[in-house]
């Protein structure tokens, strides 16, 4: 079953086994990142921010359900260019990403600090959103945090990383 709500993101009903089983691929194959982009056509600001949830996964079937079970997200093919195997990718962005990331956060452990972070980082700008469109001061403040939460999630993915060794 899935309810509408007001913003407009589907939003399905998830059992207590789904929202564990999604926090696995998540933990196991997951990536939460807040990407940035140099956007030269807009005057106010030369970076743009947003919220990624990647799951990558050999066995396409896992992506399709995870699509379907959510029903958001788009599954995309790639080549592993190492080993020339393809590999697909379930990605969400923004309010999507968070709302999975609400869902799932009980049952993470690996990737628990990353999804803390990105939460916050996607409801500041979402609570904020239309405030920052005239101000010049406030659109610098926000460019300012945004960089700051950039920073802290890339360090912790860094950090993971590093202790995979």
């Amino acid at each position: 079953m899935v309810k509408k709500r007001r913003d407009y993101v589907t939003v399905p009903l998830f059992t207590e086994t789904d929202k564990a089983w999604l926090a696995g691929l998540i933990d196991g194959g997951g990536s939460i990142n807040i990407s940035t982009q140099k956007d030269e056509h807009h005057t106010f600001s030369k970076s743009h921010y947003a919220l990624n949830l990647e799951i990558s996964e050999k066995h396409l079937p896992t992506l399709e359900k995870v699509k379907a079970m959510c029903g958001m997200g788009s599954v995309t093919e790639h080549k592993d260019k190492r080993k020339h195997r393809p590999y697909w990718l379930w990605m969400v962005r923004s309010n999507q990403a968070l709302y999975i990331l609400q869902i799932v956060y009980p049952y993470l452990f690996t990737k628990r600090e990353n999804a803390k972070t990105a939460i916050a980082f996607q409801r500041r700008r979402y609570e904020n959103r239309g405030q920052w469109n005239h101000n010049a001061p406030m659109r610098e403040i926000r460019v300012s945090e945004d960089e700051g939460f950039f920073q802290t999630l890339r360090a912790i993915n860094f950090e993971s990383v590093g202790n995979r060794n």
